[in-house]
């Protein structure tokens, strides 16, 4: 059984795991069978549970767009939750009606119970810095991107760091897609960062997320199929190492050097079947792939989440997809 809601696209998502229960939130607007891309102006994010990833109760809306005039005022889009001394925190994309949503930011709200959500004073508290990153006043520059941010802890340094699907100032437009990077020790105050990857070959890299298995780091991102940069199709001559899907990265350490574990993707197909996915562990500790299912065999939009799928790995350690099939 899928998430799937009848009146409702669902698409982007990120987990929280509290006891035996998974909550998901998910990006989530009206069905618009004309024209599902006019989701990204309406989305909020909706909330649901499960203890097994699979049968999912659906809970209160988790968070809308702010007030008309506030900055976020247009849309939420994707983020991520985490517990720091026993208050949970929601970081969250969104933008304003008045620049048409063009400038992205990155805001946080808070709960003491994952249902009850109230935004932060210091939004947005994550905004591109003109040193390192496209800003929507740049030559040529049409969106700022700095979206989906995902928070991870590295206990090395006693620092928390966000992952951001953003675009670097300089080089071939078509090849500024970064994994954006800032730092804070509180979750409150960040301090923005030079990309943590950032290779020339994308023109964007959304919805990262970080995890770590073993002594190995995972980072995972997902890419259209005319996001591949020139100079990486001249690279590869091969048409299959540039599809629409996830791709994976690893690395021994959070700020170490990131390798793809295949040019080919994890989980790609030329129409983007599947996308937006992230690792999930189940109850025995077993890592597992949710995913957003796009499209059917058709091309319809279906705008609704997978089962989870089996991961494993291979002889040298590297993320692969076990026995699955088209649902």
């Amino acid at each position: 059984m899928t998430l799937f809601l009848i009146d409702k696209y669902v698409w982007d998502f990120w987990t929280f795991k509290r006891g035996d229960l998974h909550h998901i939130f998910y990006l989530q607007a009206p069905r618009t069978p004309n024209d599902p891309d006019l989701r990204h102006a309406c989305a909020s994010v909706g909330h649901a549970i499960s203890s097994d990833l699979i049968s999912w109760e659906l809970m209160p809306d988790a968070l809308h767009p702010g007030q008309p005039g506030s900055w976020d005022d247009r849309a939420i889009w994707t983020g991520c939750v985490l517990e720091k001394d026993n208050l949970y925190y929601m970081f969250y994309t969104s933008s304003s009606l008045s620049d048409g949503g063009k400038t992205q930011r990155i805001g946080l709200a808070t709960s003491q119970d994952l249902i009850n959500w109230e935004r932060h004073p210091a939004n947005p508290v994550l905004e591109a810095d003109p040193l390192w990153y496209e800003k929507i006043s740049d030559p040529g520059v049409s969106e700022e991107a700095w979206r989906d941010p995902y928070i991870v802890y590295d206990k090395d340094s006693n620092q928390y760091y966000a992952l951001i699907c953003a675009r670097e100032k300089n080089g071939s437009s078509d090849g500024r897609g970064v994994i954006g990077c800032a730092r804070s020790h509180n979750l409150i105050e960040w301090e923005v960062l030079p990309p943590l990857y950032a290779t020339g070959e994308f023109s964007l890299m959304e919805v990262p997320q970080l995890i770590t298995i073993g002594d190995r780091v995972y980072l995972l991102f997902s890419v259209g199929e005319e996001w591949h940069s020139l100079k990486r199709r001249t690279r590869l001559a091969d048409p299959s190492a540039y599809l629409c899907g996830m791709y994976v990265l690893s690395s021994d350490h959070i700020s170490g050097e990131y390798k793809l574990c295949s040019e080919y993707g994890l989980l790609a197909d030329e129409k983007g079947t599947y996308y937006a996915g992230k690792i999930v562990f189940n109850s025995t500790g077993d890592p597992l792939i949710l995913t957003t299912r796009q499209y059917d065999d058709t091309g319809q939009y279906l705008g609704e989440l997978t089962d989870p799928i089996s991961v494993g790995f291979d002889s040298e350690g590297k993320l692969q997809i076990e026995n699955h099939s088209d649902e």
